[in-house]
């Protein structure tokens, strides 16, 4: 006899896009009895360390683009370097700006 084993998956676990619908008409309802808080929390969290990775990212391509323009001299290298550099451009968050220091 086959066994039938049923796991009971959740609405984030089945589809990602209708749980963060509901998710947000439960906020918008300030339905917080029915959130799915264990998910909610860990997707806020990581949606903090993707704006830090990617603002790092971002950073180090900078970095690197200037170094270059510092040490290497070869000119027609240059053009390639500025073209990458002014396609980087730092779309940070406000949270991230406001972390960042100020040039007073």
């Amino acid at each position: 006899m086959i066994e039938v084993i049923t796991q009971k998956t959740s609405l984030y676990e089945q589809d990602f896009l209708l749980w963060s619908e509901d998710t947000a008409a439960k906020l918008r309802a300030r339905d917080f009895e029915n959130l799915d808080l264990e998910n909610l929390i860990e997707e806020v969290e990581s949606l903090g360390r993707s704006d830090r990775k990617e603002l790092l990212s971002r950073l180090v391509v900078i970095f690197e683009h200037l170094l270059k323009r510092l040490f290497v001299q070869l000119p027609q290298a240059y053009r390639d370097w500025e073209t990458d550099r002014k396609s980087t451009r730092l779309n940070s968050s406000h949270s991230a700006k406001s972390r960042m220091p100020s040039s007073a």
